[in-house]
């Protein structure tokens, strides 16, 4: 009786182990799967840019740093505005900052560069795009009110292109002022009902031209 009953313990230990070894060699198949499935994904996302280049209008790279808390909506907004993004958290900007030759008045906690263009502050992705299209000269692009200290009479939402002495200005400029009426002590009524403002290719006229309300 004893023979036959340690045969049967064997018999049992045995299919125990092989059933043991044929899981482990199932772990190794998934594990083995799983790392010529992350080389490939690797491999592909090494060589992404080459095979699926982006253009480099559509591409802007954001710096920010680690106290900031703004760029992820700014950047958000770019995305959702048609570009492709790449942000990197670094400690401060000063390198960055030298690189991009920003000017000293621009301090804010992230940085972003488009084409050749620095761009500081929220700018929108429309004048991004504007930028992109028209590519002025200039050093990069910043919102008015952005700017530290911020001149006299910013306004939100206006753009700045900087010159490559520094030197900002409205970007796009603005229409000629001189025909817009400016009330002054010589002049406390001006024409409610200006020329209008014309631009090409429309022509107008007083008789086309909007009038206001009397």
């Amino acid at each position: 009786m004893g023979v036959p009953r340690q045969a049967a313990r064997q018999a049992v230990q045995r299919r125990r182990e092989a059933q043991a070894r044929r899981e482990l060699m199932t772990q190794l198949r998934r594990v083995a799967a799983i790392a010529v499935l992350a080389a490939t994904v690797a491999a592909l996302v090494a060589t992404w840019d080459r095979l699926f280049p982006v253009p480099p209008e559509k591409l802007l790279t954001v710096y920010w740093t680690h106290e900031c808390r703004c760029a992820h909506s700014w950047i958000r907004s770019l995305e959702s505005g048609g570009f492709v993004v790449r942000d990197f958290e670094i400690g401060n900007l000063r390198s960055v900052r030298e690189r991009l030759q920003t000017p000293e008045m621009l301090r804010g906690c992230h940085v972003g560069t488009l084409l050749d263009y620095f761009v500081e502050g929220h700018v929108p992705p429309d004048a991004l795009r504007r930028l992109a299209d028209e590519r002025p000269p200039g050093r990069g692009v910043a919102l008015a009110s952005d700017l530290s200290p911020s001149p006299p009479g910013a306004i939100a939402g206006i753009v700045v292109l900087f010159d490559d002495l520094g030197v900002s200005r409205p970007w796009p400029a603005a229409p000629d002022a001189s025909r817009i009426p400016h009330a002054s002590p010589l002049n406390p009524d001006p024409d409610p009902d200006p020329e209008p403002l014309c631009l090409p290719p429309t022509p107008c006229s007083r008789q086309n031209a909007p009038h206001s309300v009397r």
